[in-house]
């Protein structure tokens, strides 16, 4: 299961070996401008969406931090509950009831240590609520005040979180609960747990685990990858909880071990309105590598329910995870485009008399993912790589790669919208950890931008010339 288009280690100063460079290698963001630099702004203040809050035992809320003034430099916030016992919050904000009580939760800038505080109250799933009746003599009414008036029955009153009514609720609601309801009732007579592993020797696989809390269905995906991979020896765990009934944000971490090192990382996204084949803003290293195993597990979640259930991830909560957000124009052109690629092996080449001319389109359609990579020579005999994921928030990725006289490989990086981008845009660039000499920075900088532009027209020359479309049609919007 595991890809064999993903690189097994970073290229170094003294590697000979060139390693395959589709999936990106770990980029190491430090731009490389001429630009004066921005001004830092200082923090002058925090607030709090909400200064109390109440909610029951397992339930969770979102909490926003607001850091002042909005274009502060430095954003970050750290997250504090003052009794772990009763409430719980995350790096996210995201609050948990613990146990019955109360107790205040805090943030603080990162910058200047800036304070602000929300009071929770956590209550029981069941509470008692006994109002206090109002007894209200008429204005005639003389009030002896040694005789007791004739107690009223108090009333109880148990609140409950019900259901959104059949007459009302969105159909697809509905459905979606239908579903759960459906998976939850195989989870509880298969031991609360689907697992792919086949046996004790898989050590890629996924698994979904069922865990029932009153109000509350929680879902745990999990992905693992263990062994080696080459001389990589690795052990990962990606992980997230859904709870659809109490939020749609989702929290993923993932824990790894490469040759002994620990490394972690987390990123955020909403059930609802991830699609198919979208990278995932993970923090943490590795974290190029860690959305190609994360998008893999989503299809491989996706199998385990249809095999065992008769059910997809969409049917549950996901419920854009197979939309279609491309037109309806641009969906005819990719036909277009894929059908006359299949007709030559999934790559077009262009009529290149040298090397250092050479030019081609390939498609890579995987059951995860579905890219093209567009590559093209320069007559220094670096290659420009550039990826192209239409499903993917409109992002291209750039990879310029350089081959020295001794053998060794560097790279320089960039991105771009393709929606907006401009052979006249200047890209920031940025380069890979064993570039170190800034006479060679310079040079292949240069050497990157030049390089990008002249590959856009021989892509565009193979478009045109051979399927009769172009970059427009793609969306590339902007591009003339």
């Amino acid at each position: 299961m595991f890809p064999n288009s993903i690189p097994t280690s970073k290229p170094t100063v003294e590697s000979t070996q060139k390693p395959f460079v589709t999936n990106e290698p770990e980029i190491t963001k430090t731009p490389i401008s001429n630009a004066t630099p921005e001004p830092f702004i200082t923090v002058t203040g925090v607030m709090l969406s909400e200064t109390s809050i109440t909610l029951r035992v397992y339930e969770t809320r979102l909490l926003s931090a607001n850091v002042l003034p909005l274009n502060a430099t430095n954003k970050k916030v750290i997250w504090s509950s003052a009794n772990d016992n009763i409430v719980r919050i995350d790096n996210n904000g995201i609050v948990t009831g613990v146990s019955v009580g109360t107790t205040d939760i805090y943030v603080i800038t990162e910058d200047g240590g800036y304070i602000a505080q929300c009071n929770v109250t956590v209550t029981a799933l069941n509470q008692t609520v006994t109002p206090t009746p109002m007894i209200s003599p008429t204005p005639s009414q003389t009030v002896n005040p040694t005789v007791s008036p004739t107690p009223v029955a108090t009333a109880t009153i148990t609140p409950s979180i019900s259901p959104i009514p059949t007459a009302t609720a969105a159909p697809e609601l509905d459905k979606e609960r239908q579903n759960r309801e459906k998976l939850n009732n195989y989870m509880s007579a298969n031991r609360n747990m689907l697992s792919s592993q086949e046996n004790d020797e898989d050590q890629d696989y996924v698994t979904i685990e069922y865990q029932a809390y009153p109000n509350d269905d929680r879902y745990i995906f999990k992905r693992y990858i263990n062994g080696k991979n080459g001389d990589l020896i690795r052990n990962i765990e990606i992980k997230y909880v859904f709870t659809p009934d109490k939020t749609n944000v989702i929290n993923i971490e993932y824990d790894l071990r490469f040759n002994n090192k620990p490394y972690d990382g987390t990123a955020r996204f909403d059930a609802s309105t991830y699609i198919k084949g979208q990278d995932f803003n993970f923090s943490g290293t590795f974290k190029n590598y860690i959305n190609v195993y994360m998008k893999e597990g989503f299809q491989y979640w996706e199998e385990l329910l249809q095999k065992n259930v008769n059910l997809s991830i969409s049917d549950i909560g996901f419920s854009s995870f197979n939309k279609n957000i491309l037109s309806k124009e641009i969906e005819e052109k990719l036909k277009v485009l894929n059908e006359y690629m299949q007709k030559n092996n999934n790559k077009l080449t262009n009529n290149a008399t040298t090397e250092s001319s050479y030019a081609y389109i390939r498609h890579n359609d995987t059951e995860y993912d579905d890219y093209y990579i567009f590559s093209s020579n320069d007559i220094d005999g670096n290659t420009i790589l550039m990826k192209y994921n239409p499903r993917s928030y409109s992002t291209i990725k750039f990879t310029y790669e350089i081959e020295s006289a001794s053998g060794d490989y560097y790279y320089i990086y960039a991105e771009s919208d393709y929606s907006t981008y401009t052979n006249e845009k200047k890209l920031s660039l940025y380069p890979s950890e064993n570039i170190n000499n800034e006479y060679l920075l310079s040079w292949w900088c240069s050497g990157a931008r030049n390089s990008i532009k002249e590959g856009f027209e021989r892509w565009k020359d193979i478009l045109e010339n051979q399927v009769g479309i172009t970059f427009e049609n793609l969306g590339f919007n902007n591009y003339q």
